[in-house]
């Protein structure tokens, strides 16, 4: 075993020689592990973009090394951090730690926890590896050099858990292919970290990417391979789809394609509430499949969008390719958000252009830093309206609290609600609802640094306007999204894990992690506090 300064590193896998994390990393960063990030297509406005590093040597100099998320809101320092090249130096890993653990003397300490990370583009604690004994941290382990398609045909694509979707898309495009679920825009997300936390866009025909997962392979946390599918093991897919990490370590995972196709998207501004909620959303609902809309609540105005399917010949006429946020940076230099009111991060120009291309962002999220967290919650239109009325009145309320009479909310915040239909396929899907045709509006808050190289807005204020909201929608019966933001104050759920199978859920775990390695306090914390398994339950086999 060979060790860096503040690293163990178990078995043969060295961080310092990840030859897929970043060829060179830039020189103010030093050595670390660094996130791969999807190419933007040139533009002379649009900023260069460095890549992030996920852990390295900090800067005080201090001989532990530590890790973050991308906004820099979640911290930690591993005991160590892995980066296996193959599935065969996963196996060998977990393996390795298994035996030392099975060798050690009676009443040795049991062995060190181990959580999996991918492109830590979080605001949760979930991929936080548990206390280990004596309180430190336990190991990160990070797939990024598992990356790429293992098997294609003309219906499914078997990917390696490590692929970016933006890698995913460019390689589906050069063989004529695209991915059957319409993805979010941020499309550095690794493959397997997305399924595991519910990445889940906006449309209301499907849920979010776990539910369209067909297939997956995991390795439990003895290093043993399992292969699940619906018809050999359908509860532990039901758990493994959306695993939070929890489930074992995803190596690969089977998404649906179908071939390439073209999407319209259009955006517009209105500033007539009444008149969007009356009538603009009813309308949009009941036509649209894929839309979504923002909300600034400093001018009570709202910007809906949607998608359509459009031919390559239509976009072709139409002439305007779909651009990323960073992109349209230039356009920011017109006017205080630019010339549609948006700052940079929720910029969506009107165009026409290939599936991936009309979905992303690309890597804007990276270059603009925010505080992020949502809830889900199944409401009628009317029921929709009257709790976004309610979220605006107090958001009003705490401007007021904090800046005195008169004040308003800040200019940065923004309420962003999209649409993903209920899915039980996974149990822990915060939009698990029986009820054929249900559909959960996901609502999103936001506040954003005032500019790309900007530091991110007062935690407290955050947390007073996320709590405004959170408050509303917990009410409601809202559940949060794994992998935002959940205000600590909130408490328990009033109802034990939000109302979800949770402990269904660590029973269906167990067998992939008997040992807990990949517990987590957060989620403990947020559900409620359920315990994995109750006393005698015997963990459930899989193939």
């Amino acid at each position: 075993m060979r060790k860096l300064p503040g690293l163990a590193l178990s078995c043969c896998l060295i961080l310092a020689a990840i030859k897929a994390a970043h060829a060179t990393p830039p020189a103010p960063h030093g050595g670390g592990l660094f996130t791969t990030a999807p190419p933007e297509r040139t533009d002379a406005a649009a900023p260069a973009h460095e890549p992030r590093r996920l852990c390295g040597p900090p800067a005080d100099g201090s001989p532990n090394w530590e890790c973050s998320n991308w906004a820099g809101t979640v911290k930690w320092t591993p005991s160590a951090v892995v980066a296996p090249a193959t599935e065969a130096e996963l196996a060998s890993y977990l393996r390795a730690e298994a035996a030392a653990a099975a060798a050690a003397a009676p009443g040795a300490p049991p062995r060190a926890p181990l959580k999996v990370v991918g492109f830590a583009h979080s605001w949760a604690g979930l991929y936080v590896p548990a206390a280990a004994p004596g309180g430190a941290r336990g190991a990160t382990l990070a797939l990024h050099m598992l990356s790429g398609i293992t098997q294609l045909n003309a219906t499914h694509a078997e990917v390696l858990a490590g692929t970016s979707f933006a890698a995913l898309f460019e390689e589906l495009h050069s063989k004529g292919l695209g991915l059957a679920w319409h993805p979010g825009g941020i499309q550095g997300l690794t493959v397997g970290g997305a399924v595991a936390v519910g990445f889940h866009g906006s449309q209301m025909s499907l849920g979010g990417v776990s539910s369209v997962v067909s297939a997956l392979r995991l390795y439990d946390t003895d290093g043993v391979p399992h292969d699940l599918t619906d018809d050999a093991s359908p509860d532990a897919m039901r758990a493994a789809r959306m695993g939070l990490g929890m489930c074992g370590v995803v190596a690969r995972v089977t998404l649906p394609v179908v071939p390439q196709f073209h999407l319209r998207r259009r955006r517009w501004r209105t500033d007539d509430l009444g008149a969007f909620f009356g009538e603009e959303l009813p309308r949009l609902k009941s036509t649209y499949d894929r839309f979504h809309w923002y909300l600034h609540p400093l001018s009570e105005s709202a910007w809906p969008m949607y998608w359509e399917p459009a031919t390559a010949e239509e976009s072709l006429a139409e002439g305007r390719p779909c651009r990323t946020a960073a992109e349209q940076a230039e356009d920011a230099l017109l006017t205080e958000f630019g010339p549609d009111g948006l700052p940079l991060i929720m910029r969506w120009d009107n165009c026409s252009d290939v599936s991936h291309l009309s979905l992303t962002h690309a890597v804007d999220m990276e270059q603009q830093p925010l505080w992020n967290g949502e809830y889900y919650v199944s409401l009628d239109t009317a029921s929709e309206a009257a709790a976004t009325r309610e979220i605006l009145r107090r958001f009003d309320a705490v401007a007021a609290r904090r800046g005195g009479p008169g004040a308003r909310p800040p200019r940065d915040l923004w309420l962003h609600v999209r649409y993903v239909g209920a899915d039980t396929s996974a149990l822990l899907n915060p939009c698990y609802y029986s009820e054929e045709g249900a559909v959960c509006a996901a609502f999103e808050l936001a506040i954003v640094a005032p500019a790309m190289d900007a530091p991110l807005p007062p935690w407290d204020e955050w947390a007073d306007y996320f709590g405004a909201m959170e408050d509303v929608l917990r009410a409601l019966g809202g559940r949060p999204h794994h992998a935002k933001y959940t205000s600590e104050s909130a408490g328990p759920p009033a109802v034990p894990g939000f109302g979800l199978p949770v402990r269904e859920f660590r029973k269906q775990c167990a067998a992939f992690d008997p040992h807990r390695l990949m517990r987590n306090e957060v989620f403990d914390r947020v559900y409620g506090g359920l315990q994995p398994a109750e006393e005698g339950e015997v963990a459930v086999a899989v193939s």
